[in-house]
Formats: structure tokens, C-alpha cells, sequence
């Protein structure tokens, strides 16, 4: 019989031609040949295994082949892989149906990972599954084992079971006596699943993230870890029998909203807000990192507001967190909360404008540099801060500095301005700052243009002043002093800098010679020349253990 291209072998699947193995994977097969395999299966007493994957048997053809399986009593047929066949809806209540009635004794593995498998057909499909005794693996997870309360481990990471999978091993998590460590991250759940798993969670003092109960760090970065898998770890976190002993946590580089750096998936606060009422309850992390994480405002006020009450908590990584919207949640934070000694606030777009491949983008606000300028002026816990790659300017720049010399109780020895567009009017506020800040021993100025230094485009020699054209050389150009930054070209072009304005440099090397704190200063790709490096060695010269790098 041939519907589909490829001749069924008719006698082996009714069993007239008895075989234990069939092996009909990718034959391109459809619905009407699905129907007729499972009418011939469905009085077959000697198939062990059937393989129909990578066919189009579709909804309907997978419904009639389980159907035909679970009701032949006298089927030998011991598994069924329905792996990543874009069954829907439909299908699954096909499915679930026929595991409920089924009445064969022989099927005990199934595996429906991979397809389109929510809701309410979750929730008929585990319900089925958990009724069904005789099944003792489905999609990887062991049943058997689980019933038997064996396991005191249950490693799922990554097996893609979905949410289906995730309502069993909720169903099942209750008779497991012996289960304290579990790991279920990576497994397309949804939130009520993953909601389902955090409440017999807590009730068993069983971890869902595979922690420890002695670990003490934990480094889950780089896992694509969505919001269900965060409501998983904040199950963990809110429990210290789960937890207690853990100190320091990496969650950075996950999609912990459901949305990448570049914008694709869909924003939800729902996971990361369940973590941030863990860190409200948890008394022992001191080290937390959720950089390259897009929390958007919700996440970053809810983290930040729980970090209000959160004292335990030292050092917080929040870099490149899509920090525009968020950041007055932070600076907020930062004001009332005297415990965290140090913070990264790097990439963050703090004041609206950010610079790609393309060119910089944004229009520039100081409003939200300001208002961490302003809880810098009454904190007096941090030790230190990162503002790096923020494109602050001289304004905000200034602002911090201003606020850092103002506060007699700031104890901030490491301070990152690196890459943040400061000219020569921020390089004076620094100075200004670093003058009178007895605390700061770490200074990082590099990647920004702190003596106004520009380069102009290619021009061609013959229109320029000068006895040679090398890199370095003074020339002259339309009337004013200058310097080739690149040499003369097969084409008779050069380019050129303006020379550098050096009050900010000087006012830095004055304050180098004053303060007797700073022990490490890096002043690389500043363009800053030949006399401003000897003006800057000068001052730090005679200064023992001081690293200085230009």
C-alpha cells in the first residue's frame, strides 16, 4: 500500500509478517498513511518499536498512532517518540486521552518534547501521565525512580521536558522523601509551571537550580536562563535550608526578562520580580552579578527597592542592564542603603546617549548621573564604582566628582570614569576631587580625551606648513599649530590633530602631587602627547608602589 510515495509494509505492521522492529522514520509519510499504520498496529501483538519521526503525520496521524498503541491490550510496542513533530493543541488532547485509557502494559517511555504543548493541554498531558502507572520515562524524566523515591539528585538541566514535563515532576516532587538537590534550568517552562515547581519546592526545602546546600558560589552566566527559570532560583534564594550558605551568585548574560541586548523576545518583569522578593529575605548573599541582563525600568526598581531592606548584599553588578529608565531607581537605592561597598554601573546609557559602530546615538540628559551624583553625596558605604562606558561628559562627570568631594564620609578607594567623553572641564573637576579625597587609591581615566583632542580627516600636504610629514611632527595648518597623527600616504595625505589642551592635565598632575592615597592611575588613549606624559611621570614621580599607565 502506497499513499505517500512509500510502500507500507502492511503485513509487518498487522503482525501476519511478524518482526519486532520497524523502522519507517523520515519516508515522508502523512496523515492518511498514519491512520492506516495505526489500524494495522492497533491488532498487533509482536512490535516492539515502530520509529515514525521525521514524517508529516501530523496532529490527527499522531493522535491515531497513540490511540492504536495504548488501546491494543496486547501491544508489545514499549515507547513512543514524538520528538519535535509540531504537534498542537488538538494533538495533545489526542494524546492525553489516549495515555488516560490507555490499556497496554508494554509502553512505559514517551517523549512529546519539542512541540507546541501549553495551557490547557499541559495540564491534561501531565495529569494523564501522572495517572498512568505503568509509564516510567517521559520526556528524560525518570518516573520510575521518582515514584520509587530512590533519588536524592535529579539532574534535568537543559533536557527541553517544557512545561509538561515540568507539571510532572511538580506532581511528583511530593513523594520524593529523599530529594534535596534538583536542577531544572533550561526546560521551556512557563511561568505557572514554574510557579507549580516553587511551591512544592519550598514545602520539601528542595533546590530546583542544582545548588548545593554547603555551595557557596554559584555561577549560572551564560545559560539563556528566561523568567521561569529565574522564579526557579528565587525559590532557592528564599529559602536558607536551600541557599544558607551561598555567597556569591553570577546571573549575567541570561535573558532573565525574556529579552536579548538587541531587543528580540518578549519583556516580562515577572521572573526577575521573584527574585528581587528572594534578595528581600536572603541573608546571606554578598556578591550578586545580573550584568548584560535587559531588566528595563520594572526589573531595575524591583531589584533596587528590595536592596532598600537588603543589608547583607556587598557588591552588585548591574552593567549594561538598560540602565536609562532605571537609573533614578537606582540612585534612589544608593541613598538609603548603607550596605553595599561596591557597584557596577557600566554600559548603562546613564545619561541617554550610547555610541555603537555607527556613530553615537541618544539625546544627552544629566538627569540621571545626577541623581546618582546626589546619593553619592550621603553614602558613605561604597568603596567602589564603576560609571565606565556611559558617555557622561564633562557635565556628568562633574557632577560625580562634585558630589564625591563633598561628602566627608565617602570611603570610595576605586573610581572607573574609563570611556565617558571627558574633556578638559571634567579632567579639572577630577582633579578638584581626587585633591581632597584621602580614601582613593584607584583611578581609571582611559578612553576619553581629556586634553580636547581632535583628528581631522585626510588633508594633502602640499596645503600644510611643515619641514616633514612623519607621525608626531609639528606643522602647520589655515594658521595654526599642529600635529601629523598619521604619515604622509602614497596619495600625499596626512592627517592631523589639534594640540592639546592641557589645563585638565595639569590640574591632575597637581593633584597627584597632593595626594598621598592614589596608588594605581591609568591615563591610556587620551591622546594626551609627548608633554603632557612628562608633565603627568613628573607628578607621580618618587611615589613608591604608585602604577601609572599611559
Amino acid at each position: 500500500m502506497n499513499l505517500d510515495g512509500f510502500a507500507l509494509p502492511v503485513k509487518k505492521l498487522k503482525g501476519t509478517d511478524p518482526v519486532e522492529m520497524l523502522d519507517l522514520s523520515g519516508k515522508n509519510l502523512g496523515v492518511a498513511s498514519a491512520v492506516v499504520i495505526a489500524s494495522l498496529i492497533s491488532v498487533n501483538g509482536t512490535l516492539t518499536s515502530v520509529k515514525l519521526r521525521l514524517n508529516k503525520l501530523g496532529e490527527e496521524g499522531w493522535g491515531a498512532i497513540f490511540a492504536a498503541i495504548c488501546g491494543n491490550k496486547d501491544s508489545k510496542i514499549m515507547s513512543i517518540d514524538a520528538y519535535f513533530e509540531n504537534i498542537g493543541p488538538a494533538g495533545v488532547e489526542l494524546i492525553a486521552a489516549a495515555l488516560r485509557t490507555s490499556v497496554t502494559g508494554a509502553l512505559t517511555r514517551v517523549d512529546v518534547r519539542l512541540n507546541n504543548i501549553v495551557g490547557d493541554g499541559a495540564v491534561q498531558l501531565s495529569a494523564a501521565v501522572l495517572g498512568n502507572l505503568k509509564i516510567e520515562m517521559f520526556n528524560e524524566i525518570p518516573i520510575k525512580e521518582m515514584r520509587a523515591d530512590s533519588l536524592t539528585e535529579l539532574d534535568l538541566k537543559e533536557k527541553h521536558f517544557g512545561v509538561e514535563g515540568g507539571m510532572v515532576v511538580a506532581g511528583l516532587i511530593p513523594v520524593m522523601g529523599a530529594l534535596t538537590v534538583a536542577n531544572l534550568l533550561g526546560n521551556q517552562l512557563d511561568a505557572e509551571s514554574a510557579k507549580m515547581l516553587a511551591e512544592v519546592a519550598k514545602q520539601k526545602g528542595v533546590s530546583l537550580c542544582g545548588i548545593q546546600r554547603d555551595q557557596t558560589t554559584a555561577d549560572l552566566s551564560g545559560l539563556a536562563l528566561q523568567p521561569p527559570d529565574a522564579i526557579l532560583l528565587a525559590s532557592d534564594l528564599s529559602q536558607a535550608v536551600v541557599t544558607g550558605g551561598l555567597t556569591s551568585l553570577d546571573l549575567s548574560n541570561n535573558l532573565l526578562c525574556g529579552v536579548t541586548t538587541f531587543g528580540g523576545g518578549t519583556y516580562t518583569a515577572e521572573g526577575i520580580t521573584a527574585i528581587a522578593e528572594a534578595l528581600r529575605v536572603n541573608d546571606g548573599l554578598t556578591k550578586i552579578s545580573l550584568a548584560n541582563n535587559e531588566l528595563g525600568e520594572e526589573g531595575t526598581k524591583a531589584i533596587c527597592e528590595a536592596l532598600e531592606q537588603n543589608k547583607m548584599l556587598k557588591e552588585l553588578d548591574i552593567s549594561n542592564i538598560g540602565g536609562t529608565a532605571g537609573v533614578k531607581h537606582v540612585a534612589k537605592m544608593l541613598g538609603v542603603n548603607g550596605g553595599l561597598t561596591s557597584i557596577n554601573l557600566s554600559d548603562n546609557q546613564l545619561c541617554g546617549v550610547w555610541t555603537d559602530y555607527a556613530g553615537q546615538h541618544g539625546a544627552y540628559t544629566a538627569e540621571g548621573i545626577t541623581a546618582i551624583a546626589d546619593a553619592l553625596r550621603v553614602n558613605g558605604g561604597l568603596t567602589a564604582l564603576d560609571v565606565s562606558n556611559n558617555c557622561l561628559e564633562d557635565e556628568g562627570v562633574s557632577a560625580v566628582c562634585e558630589a564625591i568631594q563633598s561628602n566627608k564620609e565617602t570611603k570610595l578607594a576605586s573610581l572607573n570614569f574609563r570611556n565617558n567623553d571627558i574633556g578638559p572641564v571634567g579632567a579639572n573637576a577630577v582633579a578638584a576631587m581626587v585633591a581632597v579625597t584621602g580614601a582613593l587609591t584607584s583611578l581609571n581615566l582611559s578612553s576619553n580625551n581629556l586634553c580636547s583632542v581632535t583628528e581631522t580627516g585626510y588633508i594633502k600636504a602640499s596645503q600644510v606648513q611643515g619641514s616633514s610629514f612623519n607621525e608626531g611632527d609639528k606643522v602647520v595648518y589655515q594658521g595654526k599649530e599642529m600635529i601629523v597623527s598619521k604619515s604622509i600616504d602614497r596619495d600625499g595625505d596626512i592627517k592631523m590633530t589639534h594640540l592639546p589642551l592641557m589645563s585638565g592635565l595639569n590640574a591632575l598632575a597637581n593633584a597627584l602631587r597632593v595626594n598621598g592615597a592614589l596608588t594605581m592611575c591609568d591615563l591610556r588613549d587620551n591622546y594626551v602627547g609627548e608633554e603632557g606624559k612628562a608633565l603627568i611621570c613628573n607628578a607621580a614621580e618618587g611615589k613608591a608602589g604608585f602604577k601609572l599607565h599611559l
